[in-house]
This record gives C-alpha cells, structure tokens and sequence, in this order.
C-alpha cells in the first residue's frame, strides 16, 4: 500500500475477506476438535467468551469486507 496507494481498497476488501473466512474455518475446527481435556473431565469445549469474540470479530469483519466490495464496484452505499 506505501507503493501503489491506489491499491489499499482492494488490499483492505481481501484482507477483510481472509481474515472472515479464517476466523469462520478457525472456530469449525475448535468446535469439531474433541481432546482428550475433553473427553476425561467434560470440559474444554468452546466458552461464552470464545463466542462472543467470534460474534465481534466477525461482525466487524463482515461490514468491512461489505464496505469495501461495494467501493470496489462503484456502489457506494452506508452501511
């Protein structure tokens, strides 16, 4: 971006469109991964806070790639 500044919209919507769909694969495998943590004492599997983090990353992640598709395509509309 410091040498084609006329690129930072593109590299901002792929960013956005990475890191959402690595968070998204990220938490299917912690959800999926059974330990053995798990299996000996019942605990270990995902916890309100993990969600909630997951809610908010996602969200924030989400509207930025939404933002920047549409800039990249012309329409650019308020979300």
């Amino acid at each position: 971006m410091l040498w084609r500044p006329s690129w930072t919209r593109l590299i901002a919507t792929f960013e956005s469109l990475l890191t959402l769909s690595l968070l998204i694969i990220n938490m299917g495998v912690r959800v999926t991964m059974v330990t053995d943590q798990m299996i000996e004492t019942g605990r270990g599997g995902v916890t309100t806070s993990e969600i909630i983090n997951f809610a908010i990353v996602s969200v924030a992640a989400y509207v930025s790639y939404r933002r920047g598709a549409s800039a990249l395509s012309g329409r650019s509309k308020q979300i």
